[in-house]
């Protein structure tokens, strides 16, 4: 399978997700795949101070396997003294950053984090990445350690920097559906949802139905026919 065909399947798989959590899985195990990853975190909250209806999304995989075990532990015992949490917000929007350039050079000799749980989870070589969303949104993508010890290759970085604009925008169109009460819902569903204008593409992005319901500009969701 050629790199093209692969960004094409995480694609699909990744607006697939967009209205069916149940799919999320299959987009994760390919970008695993396609970027040569040992798992990545996904981390999406917050939103305007006036809107408290948005989906709050966070999944960790490793090796292709759902770890809530290890999310639950961390969020525990360990997200309250882990230094890189108040440095994502100050990184620079869609920059991948190595987590090495979260810590100071002190605490990468001292820091039980760094030391002790990031090399448990396959996290001592991640790069890290930050979306900026004018809404308030915090999303945070964290890329596990490579799959193979070669470290970091520039093919690898090329394409998770062109998944980026992608999964900001799995982002934007998961909360229009939360502040519109539909995630989850069925494509006839959205399709019924006075709060949510809906437009639909065919696979060469042509539109192929346009229903417009929303009460004010920007609240607009799309996915392929």
């Amino acid at each position: 399978m050629s790199d093209q065909d692969a960004f094409d399947r995480i694609l699909v798989a990744l607006y697939d997700a967009m209205l069916d959590d149940g799919r999320w899985p299959v987009a994760s195990v390919l970008i695993d795949e396609a970027c040569g990853l040992q798992g990545h975190v996904l981390s999406v909250g917050g939103g305007p101070q006036d809107d408290q209806s948005l989906c709050s999304f966070v999944e960790f995989y490793h090796r292709g396997q759902r770890r809530a075990d290890i999310l639950d532990e961390y969020f525990e015992r360990y997200f309250s003294l882990d230094e890189r949490v108040p440095r994502y917000a100050r990184l620079p929007d869609s920059q991948l950053v190595h987590v090495t350039d979260l810590y100071t050079d002190e605490e990468l000799k001292t820091s039980p984090i760094y030391n002790e749980i990031l090399p448990r989870y396959s996290l001592q070589d991640s790069l890290n990445s930050r979306l900026v969303e004018p809404d308030g949104t915090h999303v945070v993508w964290i890329m596990h350690n490579p799959a193979t010890p070669d470290g970091w290759q520039s093919p690898q970085v090329a394409l998770l920097r062109g998944l980026a604009p992608h999964l900001r925008q799995f982002v934007r169109v998961r909360q229009a559906l939360a502040r519109a009460g539909a995630l989850g819902a069925t494509g006839t569903a959205l399709l019924g949802n006075p709060r949510l204008g809906v437009i639909s593409l065919d696979q060469h992005g042509r539109r192929v139905t346009l229903r417009s319901g929303w009460p004010r500009a920007g609240r607009c969701a799309t996915w392929p026919g």
